[in-house]
């Protein structure tokens, strides 16, 4: 475009000037503006202080009309906007207006119109206008919130779709001479300065009742809380607690739980989050959040329904982190158990009857959010006893399997490896609390074998899509990494149950694993790089690095095997010592193979195959290595356990003597201390006696009598002794004292006499019989 035509497109813009050109193909432009659209685009000067002395009268006639008239006036006056200049005097008019709505009810009107156009952009005459009269507009944009006390459904949702405006502001009708547009956010600022945040959230208590009003209330705090500032002003009047204690009030269109939940999340993020937190640890607020989360659940089928959902759960959980919040107290832990565990075990509880999740977007969040909390719901040592009702790891446990193919599950497999890889870590969390229903399960047994699969060669593709799979993709190192960090997690407890149920089952064996017997710290530390032929590896820099080499050559020239005093334990080392060369060179074609990848340089298949070789031979090393120890450790406890059962074999008899000695001194203190049991053995000797007999005697046989007549011991006899009694003239007979009859026998003159001499009587010759 020429010059020319550009000169007369632009005075085609201007209005009432006709624009020609050369060329035919062109219409003229003519802009024609009539003289009432010219005064609407024009700000007339108008006397404020006359309006509002005008409505501050209350004592002439007509009043009323006057008074709306001069407001019908401004409002049209002023229909473009307000200047900055002039808010003062404009929001004195329309809090007037508002304090007559009580007994003047055609005022509503005037306010309604001012308020629509406290929705336009401010207007500013000067560049620096929003510097100049920014207090003063700070103070007016808070006048809003005093408004809400106005008795007006009609104003209060006038003045919230006002506050909406400031978010979303459209341009004014017409251009005003003299006069541009405030920046879009300058509202936004001054809202926040004037604290209007703070008096929109004290004006919901005024609407308990009131539906409508309430959503608009919530919908202009929504946009309020997009800024820090204003999350903090609503904080200092405890919008968390208020908003929350009403979500499951009744609302047919849904809108209040949505924007309720949308302002808490901008609470959450936005402001103090240890404040907010204790906002919302009241038992008011989580009974609220647990009736919505219930019936989220158990009745939500859309889309939005879902979302919500776990939006609810996760405010929920932020909340679980307080120890302080009463989640066991209103029921929601053992809700939230109940839910998180429905799948893997099954539960007559009607809250889950019937229920299934599907594989959207939302449930598989919904799980993963399940499990999160768990843990999280785990640090509260009162939860202990909910988590073993909930069988909590045995639903967990169900995931620690490998993969099954061809099981139609509700899961993909992206899905399932991701809840796989979560429930193992939450295991790590929640086993540990829990020791007995992890024996009952037989947690050590399903980790090995778990761990067993990690290791194997079984074709397996992960996807490695979550933060729990991350290095993880096409292989099963991250099934690797959370397996061994559950079972760090049950042997750091050190206890004797788990611990030697580990023992018993191999583990050591399992752990140790065959494919880098040499690995040291050094050789993780470093990473394989290529290097020319001249430089010396990481496998083999590390023989100068420790004295393994050195060991190994001294024990060669001493012998591998006949070395003795040695325990098992030392030729359990001394395997690997001996293999020591076979493994530094396995090491060695390792790195060779690793660089050759990172070369990005392929083998031919000849070399390819030896490559493989070798790396088969040196690990079939590793595993005869392996076996051989784990036989040398079981002949050892084999040989322990026999030498036990030897020593318990020889303590075994020493106490069965040692009970039989006993019985026998417990029957003759019975024989000699009871006439029954005297008799009774007595009869049993004779009876034992008369069954040894021949029944018939033989021919010229000699009887011999064994009885001792008058004998009442069954013990065997020595000498028999009679003893006579001291006589009574000596004693004083059997109540005297001796004592005083020894001291009477000087006084009777006569010294002690001598007793007669004992009788010893011969032995008998008849045989005694015990």
């Amino acid at each position: 475009m020429s010059t020319v035509e550009a000169r007369a497109t632009a005075e085609a813009r201007e209005p009432g000037v006709r624009s020609k050109s050369n060329s035919p193909r062109q219409i003229p432009v003519v802009g024609v503006v009539t003289e009432d659209e010219d005064a609407q685009s024009a700000l007339k000067p108008m006397d404020l202080n006359r309006v509002i002395k005008l409505l501050e009268e209350t004592d002439k006639a007509d009043l009323e009309e006057k008074q709306l008239k001069a407001v019908k006036i401004l409002v049209q006056n002023y229909q473009n906007g307000f200047p900055l200049r002039d808010l003062v005097q404009i929001f004195k008019i329309l809090n007037l207006c508002a304090g007559k709505i009580g007994h003047q009810p055609h005022f509503i009107e005037s306010a309604y119109s001012i308020l629509k156009l406290c929705g336009l952009p401010f207007l500013k005459k000067k560049v620096s206008d929003e510097i100049t009269y920014a207090e003063d507009t700070a103070n007016s944009i808070a006048l809003l919130g005093d408004l809400m006390k106005v008795p007006s459904s009609e104003l209060r949702i006038q003045i919230c779709k006002c506050i909406v405006d400031f978010y979303h502001a459209e341009p004014p009708k017409k251009h005003i001479p003299g006069y541009q547009q405030a920046s879009s956010s300058y509202k936004i600022q001054m809202a926040e300065v004037g604290g209007l945040a703070k008096t929109m959230v004290q004006s919901l208590t005024l609407l308990d009742n009131q539906l409508v009003e309430k959503l608009w209330v919530l919908k202009a705090l929504q946009h309020l809380s997009t800024s820090e500032v204003n999350c903090t002003l609503m904080m200092q009047a405890q919008a968390a607690s208020s908003i929350c204690a009403h979500l499951n009030d009744p609302d047919p269109s849904g809108q209040l739980l949505f924007r309720s939940s949308e302002i808490l999340w901008n609470l959450l993020e936005k402001s103090p989050k240890e404040e907010i937190i204790r906002q919302l640890s009241n038992l008011e607020c989580l009974l609220a959040l647990k009736e919505i989360f219930k019936h989220l659940f158990m009745r939500g089928f859309s889309h939005y329904d879902r979302q919500l959902r776990n939006d609810i759960l996760v405010i929920t959980t932020i909340i679980a982190q307080n120890p302080e919040a009463p989640m066991i107290e209103c029921g929601f832990t053992r809700d939230l158990i109940l839910f998180a565990t429905f799948n893997e075990v099954k539960s007559q509880n009607p809250l889950v009857k019937g229920l299934k999740l599907s594989n959207s977007y939302e449930d598989f969040e919904l799980k993963k959010l399940l499990f999160n909390i768990i843990v999280i719901l785990c640090k509260d040592l009162p939860t202990v006893q909910l988590l073993i009702d909930g069988k909590v790891v045995l639903a967990l446990f169900t995931y620690v399997k490998k993969p099954e193919k061809h099981k139609i599950i509700e899961w993909s497999a992206a899905q399932y490896e991701e809840l796989q890889l979560h429930a193992i870590a939450t295991l790590s969390s929640v086993a540990p609390l829990l020791i007995e229903e992890y024996m009952l399960c037989q947690g050590n047994a399903r980790i090995l074998a778990f761990l067993e699969w990690c290791e194997s060669e079984d074709s397996f593709f992960s996807h490695g899509n979550s933060f729990h799979g991350t290095g993880g993709r096409g292989n099963k190192f991250a099934h690797m990494r959370y397996t061994l960090r559950l079972l760090r997690a049950m042997v750091y407890l050190q206890d004797e149950t788990v611990n030697n149920d580990l023992c018993e089952k191999r583990t050591i064996q399992q752990l140790i694993d065959t494919k880098k017997p040499l690995f040291t710290s050094f050789q993780e530390e470093q990473n394989i790089m290529p290097l020319p032929a001249d430089c010396p590896t990481v496998a083999v820099m590390d023989v100068a690095e420790n004295i393994r080499a050195k060991i190994y050559a001294v024990l060669g020239k001493l012998d591998f095997e006949n070395l003795p005093g040695l325990s098992a334990e030392d030729f359990v080392t001394l395997c690997i010592i001996h293999r020591y060369l076979d493994f530094k060179i396995g090491e060695i074609w390792n790195e060779i193979y690793e660089e050759i990848k990172l070369e990005k340089l392929r083998p031919v298949t000849t070399d390819k195959s030896i490559l493989e070789a070798i790396t088969t031979a040196s690990e079939n090393i590793g595993k005869m290595v392996a076996s051989l120890q784990s036989e040398m450790i079981e002949s050892q406890a084999r040989q322990d356990i026999q030498n036990e059962q030897r020593v318990y074999a020889k303590i075994q008899a020493t106490h069965k003597q040692r009970d039989l000695a006993n019985k026998s001194w417990e029957n003759f203190l019975a024989r000699t201390s009871n006439a029954k049991n005297l008799k009774k053995a007595k009869r049993l000797q004779e009876k034992a006696i008369e069954s040894s007999r021949y029944n018939e005697r033989p021919p010229n046989a000699i009887f011999h009598q064994t009885d001792i007549k008058g004998l009442n011991t069954t013990v065997p006899s020595g000498r028999v002794v009679t003893l006579e009694s001291t006589p009574a003239r000596l004693v004083g007979g059997p109540l005297a004292d001796t004592d005083i009859a020894l001291k009477k026998l000087p006084i009777r003159g006569g010294a002690l006499q001598r007793v007669k001499a004992v009788k010893i009587i011969d032995e008998p010759k008849k045989n005694v019989l015990t």
